[in-house]
């Protein structure tokens, strides 16, 4: 499929937006020589940043305005992965430790090129989504969504009507809980 193809692509952002993991694969494959690309023009490790880019590329798929003229899907995607890398060459040069917990396998919640890692991805991240719902509080437990669709502290706090104070304390008590929930002990 070329990338201009307007209907097929919109076909495939309303699929992933539904759950099609087989619609989101087909969408890093088309998209796949641009986030490449960019990992290449800011010399990152190329398995953890290909990681935070399917992670942004995914936010960016979820949160396009589909219809608007102003600015095209690629545009819009390479943007949004551009920044992310751009957050983690300086998260990497700071020596600042990555937001992602080191006892979580990268490999398992990683997107790839086989359907099996997308079922153990899909599997993966609705684990951690009914352990969230199950010890977060609902306060929480949308912190945590937003968190997971790259808001900023300030515009969660916007959302939410809240400080950011109040955000940034029901993250440290969110990842405490979750640290517990999903430890090796338990």
């Amino acid at each position: 499929m070329e990338l201009n193809d307007n209907a097929t692509l919109i076909e495939l952002l309303t699929a992933v937006r539904v759950g099609d993991e087989s619609a989101f694969e087909e969408l890093v494959n088309m998209y796949k020589p641009m986030i490449d690309g960019l990992i290449r023009r800011f010399s990152l490790d190329e398995r953890d940043a290909f990681s935070e880019a399917c992670m942004s590329f995914y936010r960016a798929v979820s949160s396009y305005a589909i219809g608007q003229s102003d600015v095209t899907f690629g545009l819009y995607a390479r943007i949004c992965v551009e920044r992310c890398l751009i957050d983690l060459q300086r998260r990497e040069g700071r020596g600042a430790s990555h937001y992602v917990d080191n006892d979580v396998d990268v490999d398992k919640i990683a997107v790839s090129d086989g359907i099996q890692a997308m079922l153990e991805h899909r599997e993966q991240t609705a684990y951690f989504l009914s352990v969230a719902k199950d010890v977060l509080s609902e306060f929480e437990f949308d912190v945590y969504r937003y968190w997971m669709l790259g808001y900023k502290t300030s515009d969660t706090a916007s959302a939410l009507g809240v400080t950011a104070k109040a955000v940034d304390n029901a993250k440290n008590r969110m990842w405490a809980k979750l640290r517990e929930r999903l430890s090796p002990e338990n």
